[in-house]
């Protein structure tokens, strides 16, 4: 009797053991199931199903095969998106072709680190929808594929500002109304081909303007002639910065807008053989605007003084320690001499410098509205630019 007592219990036992490691397992299988280079991703909304892994790595034509499944009882939206890639060439581009037919992609050229190629993506309840991806032209590629619930995934660049950033402050004028960091910010970082930004502000026409954190080298504003300064055109550091786009933003020129840079050399009054532009008199008297006179319009240019004076204060992220730099704003000229142009000097705004003095140079550029991003726009996650298919 005591043996039999003794075998129920190994058995029960034995059962419960099973029951539990199983119960482990399908609860695993849940989040992830890794079965070599396969991984499966489940969650309330869909199943994905990367049939030869999520990390593409190799050279030549790399062809990676996933699907999509959609778990839940009602219509959802996914993306299909490409990150972190590193050693992108020129020729690199990708193809999709989907079992649907419907979300196929022929040839789109790969020119950034970060590719959106599907994004809105409907699935129907119940509905799987098998993909082939081909990486064509690589050469020691090395990416992440991810596809996940469209949600999760706020994708342009203006709504995760103002999903993440508590630091925004609206300013309304004659344009409209535009939105401004405030100058403690430190939510405000964007990463475009390892070049580091920080965003100034939403212009009132939804376009986003940034200004680099690093100087790109130092240069005089106009040191050719007395006169050029009133064609921004002809003076130096216009021909130092188109040189610079040129090398430098080409390979995203397509995000990049033209837009407003002001440079207003309207005389407010003379005195004393000096002539005092409006932007002086605005900005001595805190008279901070944004709509200005004659602008010149361009995909790159130079720092606002107003811009500048719309975020002052005492921990404005504009400051560089130590460092003084041009903007774009005028503000007097004595007879004879160059003009004096508005700098950022020890965190404050400085009318003392003529434009023959070669300053450290920090462009300012502005994206399109409807630019793509992931990223939460801090110094150690900044916001990501992607592209849409």
């Amino acid at each position: 009797m005591k043996t039999k007592y003794q075998i129920t219990l190994f058995v029960l036992a034995v059962l419960i053991a099973c029951a539990t490691f199983i119960e482990v397992r399908y609860q695993k299988f849940l989040h992830v199931q890794e079965l070599g280079d396969s991984i499966v991703l489940v969650d309330e909304n869909l199943s994905i199903n990367y049939l030869t892994g999520n990390h593409v790595r190799g050279s030549g034509t790399i062809k990676v095969h996933f699907s999509v499944t959609n778990v839940s009882n009602k219509d959802t939206n996914y993306f299909i998106s490409l990150e972190n890639i590193n050693n992108i060439t020129d020729n690199l581009n990708y193809s999709l072709k989907s079992s649907n037919n419907t979300n196929n992609v022929d040839y789109q050229p790969i020119k950034a680190s970060d590719v959106i190629i599907g994004n809105n993506i409907v699935i129907k309840p119940g509905e799987s929808i098998g993909y082939d991806l081909f990486i064509n032209n690589a050469s020691n590629i090395d990416m992440q594929l991810k596809v996940g619930y469209e949600k999760d995934y706020i994708n342009l660049l203006r709504d995760l500002i103002f999903s993440n950033s508590t630091n925004i402050v609206k300013n309304s004028s004659s344009l409209g109304d535009s939105y401004y960091f405030s100058g403690s910010s430190n939510d405000n970082y964007v990463l475009i081909n390892d070049i580091m930004f920080q965003i100034i502000k939403i212009n009132s026409d939804n376009t986003i303007r940034l200004i680099t954190t690093e100087s790109i080298g130092n240069s005089v504003f106009l040191n050719n002639n007395y006169v050029a300064f009133l064609d921004y055109n002809s003076s130096n550091i216009n021909t130092f910065l188109a040189e610079y786009y040129q090398a430098n933003y080409q390979s995203f020129d397509s995000i990049i807008e033209n837009n407003n840079y002001y440079s207003d050399v309207s005389i407010y009054n003379t005195i004393n053989d000096t002539a005092y532009f409006n932007n002086y008199n605005n900005l001595v008297n805190n008279n901070i605007v944004e709509e200005y006179n004659n602008p010149y319009v361009k995909k790159i240019g130079l720092l606002s003084a107003f811009d500048y004076a719309m975020i002052n204060g005492a921990e404005n992220f504009l400051k560089r320690d130590n460092t003084e730099y041009y903007t774009s704003t005028y503000a007097y000229q004595r007879l004879g001499s160059f003009p004096n142009i508005v700098t950022i000097k020890n965190g404050e705004l400085n009318y003392e410098t003529t434009s023959d003095n070669e300053l450290a140079i920090y462009p300012v550029i502005n994206l399109n509205k409807d630019v793509f991003a992931i990223g939460s726009g801090t110094i150690n996650n900044p916001y990501k630019i992607v592209y849409e298919k």
